[in-house]
């Protein structure tokens, strides 16, 4: 099955829009919305789709969902990042590996959010997560 197929993306991304229009703190909010959709995913899917493109998909489509309500990317990003490694303990999977998913679907909003919010996100991805910054840019490049 192709991840192009999959559509996680634009699911998490109605969900985000519709769940979460008008609340407070919905960067937050939408994380945990993420992280969630990310568990029960991954555990339906043993055996099915490729568990990195599940991840990158509800990553991008968490991002397009809070951009549609224009709510702040990089307090997004941060705190489903954050929220990564709880993730990744509750499916018994690498965290490390599961971080460089997310960074990988929270990279493909580049080529729709304005360049300058896109640059925040790096700077506070860096400064959050060390090292992480570069690999957001590098996965970044690969969707402008």
């Amino acid at each position: 099955m192709g991840g192009e197929s999959l559509q996680f993306d634009k699911l998490t991304r109605e969900m985000i829009t519709s769940l979460l229009k008008g609340m407070p703190d919905a960067p937050a909010q939408a994380a945990m919305l993420a992280k969630q959709a990310i568990i029960r995913t991954i555990r339906e899917a043993q055996g099915g789709p490729d568990h990195g493109e599940i991840v990158r998909q509800i990553c991008f489509g968490m991002m397009g969902g809070l951009l549609l309500l224009d709510e702040s990317l990089p307090k997004g990003a941060i705190a489903l990042l954050r929220s990564i490694s709880e993730a990744a303990q509750e499916v018994h999977l690498d965290p490390t590996q599961m971080l460089t998913w997310a960074i990988e679907g929270i990279a493909r909003i580049a080529r729709t959010a304005p360049p300058a919010v896109v640059g925040i996100m790096e700077e506070d991805i860096e400064s959050c997560f060390a090292g992480a910054g570069k690999m957001f840019a590098e996965a970044r490049a690969t969707h402008e």
